[in-house]
């Protein structure tokens, strides 16, 4: 499965690419808080957020990847 994530850091939109489809995305902040999550998309709008570092969960096709961001 080909996937990308960017910009890291970012300001508003964290946009998801991947070669399957984006089934949800998640928001986690580092005490492990669920944020905010949206389903069915490749974008997610983090403007609203305070600055900081958060934690990504994504199920792409039958696959769960968590990774880092920077919210500038």
């Amino acid at each position: 499965m080909s996937f990308k994530y960017y910009p890291n850091p970012v300001k508003d939109i964290l946009t998801l690419s991947s070669s399957e489809k984006v089934n949800s995305i998640s928001i986690y902040n580092v005490a492990g808080q669920l944020i905010k999550s949206n389903k069915d998309a490749n974008t997610i709008d983090m403007s609203t957020l305070s600055t900081g570092i958060y934690l990504i969960k994504t199920n792409i096709g039958s696959e769960i990847q968590t990774f880092k961001v920077i919210k500038k």
